[in-house]
C-alpha cells in the first residue's frame, strides 16, 4: 500500500479552527474517509518554512491537484507518493502541530 506525504501552507486562522476538528472527531463520520483523514490531521508536523506536513494512508486517492483535503484550513497542497508509513519517518525530525495529539515520545524536538 503507497501513502501520501502532504504538506500545505495553513490559511490565516485555520489552525486553530482545524484543531478543534479532530479534537472532537469531527472527520469520523465522513465516508468513506473520514478516520483516514482524522488520524494524519492529529498527527500533522510543523516545517520550518510553515507548511505543515503528514502522512495521508491511501484509502481515498488525494484530491485533484490543487485541491487541499482540508480547504478552508490549507492552500496549496503538494502531493508526494511514499511507500506505508514512510512518511512517520521522514517527518519524525518535525515537531508536532498539535503536541495534545502527540504520543509523548514524539513531542521532544528541537
Amino acid at each position: 500500500m503507497a501513502d501520501f506525504l502532504v504538506s500545505e501552507r495553513p490559511n490565516g486562522d485555520g489552525l486553530d479552527e482545524l484543531r478543534e476538528r479532530p479534537a472532537n472527531d469531527a472527520f469520523r463520520g465522513l465516508r468513506p474517509c473520514g478516520e483516514a483523514l482524522r488520524r494524519p490531521l492529529r498527527n500533522s508536523r510543523r516545517r520550518s518554512d510553515g507548511f505543515v506536513r503528514r502522512e495521508q494512508e491511501d484509502h481515498c486517492r488525494p484530491p485533484p491537484a490543487g485541491k487541499s483535503a482540508v480547504p478552508d484550513c490549507f492552500e496549496q497542497p503538494r502531493f508526494a507518493s511514499v511507500p506505508h508509513r514512510a512518511g512517520r519517518r521522514r517527518m519524525a525530525s518535525l515537531p508536532p502541530l498539535y503536541p495534545e495529539f502527540a504520543r509523548p515520545e514524539e513531542t521532544s524536538h528541537g
